[in-house]
Parts: C-alpha cells; structure tokens; sequence
C-alpha cells in the first residue's frame, strides 16, 4: 500500500456515461484527505491537485470511438496543461480511451478480439523498464470490463512504445502491441491502464493489488 499522508488532494473527472466515479472516489479516499468530483464542462484550478483521475465507464456512450467526445471536453483542457506540466494523472479503463484521444498518450483503444463486453480477472506483468516515475508490483491481478480494450498503433511506430519506455503491464505471456494493458508518456507522469484498480483494493475484493498502482508523493 503507497505510504500517502491523506495530506493530498485528487480530483475525479465526470463525463457523461460515466460509471465507475463513486468507485474510484472511495478508492481515493483512504488516501487522500480531498477528493473533488469535476463536472466535464467546468474549467478547474488542476494545479492544485495531486492527482487527476479519469475514471471507467461509457463517456458518452461509446459514440463516434470510446472516449472521442470526452477528450474534447472543457475540462480536459486543465487535465492536459496539468499533465503536460508533470501533474500526476492516471487513466482507467475509458479514462485510458479518453487519454490517447486528447493525444497524452500514443496509441487509440479498439474493438477487443472478442467482439463484445469483457468482464473478468487478468493477470499482469511489469515491463520493469518503464518511465513511469512512480513504483508499481512486478505482478499485479486486477479485473477488466470493456469492450473497446484492445491497444492499437500501427506496425511501424509499435516498437518506440518499448524502445522508449512507455509500456508500464502487459497482459501476461501475451507481450504484443495488442498484449498492452497499461502505459506511460515520455515523462512518466500519465498512466492509462484498462483494468480497473478501483475494484481491487478493499477487504471485501477479490484481490487487493489496487492501491499498489497509485503514485507515491516520494517517487515523484
């Protein structure tokens, strides 16, 4: 568990379609003294966070491409200038879809293999090579829901993405550029990852690897 003083501050971006909000709020909470909520089409004051969450869900219900609409939001314009900024700023699920949509991360979230909705438990491996400025398990189980889930770049830019340190888990024993499950930027400021930490954290989960992936104020 991140040694977090509960001092910090960290906001939770709402989109429409949004659903995984309280769930990342109660995730938050243990560790950090405020967590604020912010409506998608209000500017806000994002340096004086510690954190800026995206949370999981269907931003506007998938429409166009998962997380399209809502990286064009009003507020995204503060999430983008705090991350571009070294803000820490993390990306779950949709919020993944929504981060490389608004260009802070490389790649776009397609149709996953399946065709359809995926719920279940994933195991994770650690790249151990990453830029990602704060520390995370080598090996980590967390559960996934979605159905646009499937990380994709073209085939002559996929290899930059290890070459320079972007990719934070694979899914494990599948290292493909579609294996991908979670990646930083450049800076290692901004993580977007599609399985859901939120729903791996308290007594009551089935794991609690959760807590684990959030940034500790030492590392940063």
């Amino acid at each position: 568990m991140p040694k977090l003083s509960r001092s910090g501050k960290a906001a939770v971006i709402f989109f429409p379609g949004s659903n995984c909000d309280q769930e990342t709020c109660a995730f938050l909470n243990p560790f950090y003294q405020n967590v604020d909520v912010i409506w998608h089409r209000d500017r806000f004051e994002a340096k004086s966070y510690d954190l800026v969450v995206l949370p999981g869900g269907f931003s506007y219900g998938d429409y166009v491409r998962a997380g399209v609409c809502a990286a064009r939001s009003p507020a995204m314009a503060d999430v983008i200038h705090f991350a571009k900024n070294g803000g820490p700023t993390i990306g779950i699920c949709n919020g993944f879809q929504i981060l490389a949509e608004s260009g802070l991360l490389p790649g776009v979230l397609i149709r996953s293999e399946l065709g359809r909705f995926d719920c279940r438990y994933v195991s994770l491996k650690n790249t151990s090579a990453s830029n990602l400025k704060w520390q995370v398990p080598e090996q980590v189980i967390l559960p996934i829901a979605n159905t646009f889930g499937r990380f994709y770049l073209p085939d002559d830019q996929d290899s930059r993405l290890w070459n320079e340190g972007h990719v934070v888990y694979t899914y494990e024993s599948q290292e493909s550029i579609s294996g991908i499950a979670a990646l930083t930027n450049r800076e290692g400021n901004v993580l977007g990852m599609m399985p859901h930490p939120e729903r791996a954290w308290a007594p009551h989960h089935a794991y609690q690897f959760g807590s684990r992936l959030l940034p500790n104020g030492s590392d940063l």
